[in-house]
């Protein structure tokens, strides 16, 4: 489990839980429902801060639309700092992402966040703590833009996507998986598993699933002697399609995404092991420490060593 979601789930909370009874199934962790229950129940302002706790109604079929706020971080920012809105796409015909939208304060979060869609507020100083807790080597910043969801989000948003029913079961149920959706998809960046989207996210949904299978494999066998005939074949895509549709809808061409991921790789291990540099090289798919080297430089500015020495 990642440091976002055990800082949503916290432990102390399990003997609070609801039966089993009181909700349409079994999340992973009692916990995580019955932080959530509470803080729908609560309904109390942190009046110091100007920040509500989480609300039911945006999953609710009328009445009021607030911006949920992950539960355990209402206090980290305030109202007047900077606030993080994730708006989760999955309109028909396109492929589920991540919209993050920076706000310079929780009523402006409020305001850009579209009515229509899924949206969770963080204060931006609760991201960064997790970040510095994960000891994010990459110095990865989550900053605005759109992103691709990995496989696993990619399910969560589209069961959230389904119409909601106006009983309480049902609303809680699906706030809870929001919050889930959330914390995992900050996980799932510090990791640098999410892709930026760039380009046309209405591919049919065919040429969309045979692309992100070959984007998958990319991800977990970055190390391999990849070509573009092997994972074509493996994706079950023909070649020029693959790389025609890399461009549309990743904005990068295939050997661009191999040589990110590896360097992404690399750059981790640096800052998180005292591995020598060759070896990091080799176990990213480098087979030369001086092609390394200079592929390292290019796109972080800095040798391996110096980046190393300066994390």
């Amino acid at each position: 489990m990642g440091v976002a979601a055990q800082y949503v789930r916290g432990r102390s909370d399990l003997a609070h839980a609801p039966s089993r009874e009181s909700r349409p199934s079994q999340p992973k962790d009692a916990a995580f429902l019955s932080l959530t229950s509470r803080a729908l129940a609560e309904r109390n302002p942190t009046r110091d801060r100007g920040v509500e706790p989480a609300h039911a109604e945006i999953f609710a079929p009328a009445g009021p639309r607030r911006l949920a706020v992950l539960p355990g971080t209402e206090n980290d920012g305030g109202a007047s700092g900077p606030w993080l809105t994730f708006v989760f796409h999955s309109e028909p015909g396109t492929a589920p992402r991540v919209e993050i939208i920076a706000a310079a304060t929780f009523e402006d979060a409020v305001r850009v966040a579209p009515h229509h869609l899924l949206a969770c507020g963080i204060p931006s100083s609760a991201v960064a703590g997790w970040a510095e807790t994960e000891r994010n080597a990459c110095n990865v910043a989550i900053g605005p833009g759109t992103y691709l969801l990995t496989s696993r989000l990619e399910d969560l948003c589209r069961l959230l996507a389904r119409p909601a029913g106006g009983n309480m079961s049902d609303i809680v149920f699906r706030t809870i998986k929001l919050y889930e959706l959330t914390s995992e998809t900050i996980d799932a960046f510090l990791r640098n598993e999410l892709l930026s989207v760039s380009g046309d996210v209405r591919l049919p949904a065919t040429d969309r699933e045979h692309l992100n299978r070959a984007r998958r494999l990319i991800v977990t066998r970055y190390a391999e002697k990849l070509t573009i005939c092997q994972i074509a074949r493996a994706a079950g895509i023909g070649r020029a399609k693959l790389i025609r549709g890399f461009r549309e809808l990743y904005g990068c061409s295939v050997h661009e995404m191999i040589s990110s991921r590896r360097l992404q790789v690399a750059a981790t291990s640096l800052r998180a092991t005292r591995q020598p540099v060759s070896r990091i090289a080799f176990e990213s798919g480098y087979h030369s420490s001086a092609a390394f080297a200079r592929a390292f430089a290019k796109h972080y500015g800095s040798s391996p060593s110096t980046f190393r020495n300066e994390g």
